[in-house]
């Protein structure tokens, strides 16, 4: 099996596929090592579809001793549908926006003409790996919910990067959130949110309700219910 480790980052070349270990998906969601494993046993079915899943036998620490143990590579389709079957929590939802945008570098990486001063010589089957790769890329950024795009796109404009969302041209400005979804995006509380759209003139409270400003109508939209609730355009608060 050829592969090398790719440096700053969680993938790793595996028979010339990007790829990410089960013990790298374990300690990003804060599950146990033997929990992941168990997953992907009870689901190796669904996920072989995708393509074999590889594995390397290594040798661990275990108290005095040692023991083998097998260290599964899934690519990104099988990492994927693999967070699926877990709870999806902050932390797991996080982790699967990051793991798009790990993807999704490593593609461009890979896709890099060689410098050469030799005519390279046309490779149908690997032309035919890199569509697919890219097919199952932008399978990937399409099925991200709203709220996950925004997060990609925004973590990848911190680091100064093109993201998925731009090089795909996706339009999220009918995109409007929940203070709470705002608050997750900028590390602040829904309360916090609410004070800081308040304090820019943005809404103000009638009769203890939250109601759009006119400055404010530029930003968000009032959804009528039981209860009055007002959404946000991100660059709201950024």
């Amino acid at each position: 099996m050829k592969d090398k480790i790719l440096s700053q980052t969680l993938l790793k070349i595996v028979d010339n596929e990007p790829r990410i270990s089960h013990r790298v998906i374990a300690e990003q969601t804060k599950n146990q090592q033997k929990n992941v494993v168990e997953l992907i046993l009870k689901y190796s079915d669904k996920m072989e579809l995708f393509g074999a899943i590889p594995f390397e036998t290594e040798v661990l620490r275990a108290g005095k001793g040692t023991t083998k143990a097998k260290t599964y590579y899934l690519n990104e389709p099988q990492a994927t549908l693999l967070l699926t079957f877990m709870r999806n929590n902050e932390i797991v939802i996080n982790f699967k926006v990051r793991l798009v945008d790990e993807f999704f570098k490593m593609r461009k990486e890979l896709q890099k003409p060689i410098p050469t001063t030799t005519e390279q010589k046309f490779e149908p089957q690997k032309v035919l790996a890199d569509t697919k790769a890219s097919i199952e890329l932008i399978r990937e950024v399409f099925s991200l919910t709203p709220f996950e795009m925004i997060q990609l796109d925004l973590n990848a404009k911190k680091r100064d990067k093109i993201s998925p969302i731009e090089h795909f041209n996706i339009d999220l400005s009918d995109v409007y959130l929940l203070p709470t979804e705002l608050g997750k995006l900028i590390g602040k509380s829904a309360i916090e949110v609410n004070q800081l759209l308040a304090k820019s003139g943005y809404q103000t409270k009638v009769n203890g309700t939250w109601q759009l400003t006119k400055e404010g109508q530029e930003f968000g939209i009032e959804l009528q219910g039981k209860f009055t609730q007002i959404k946000w355009r991100v660059e709201a608060v950024l």
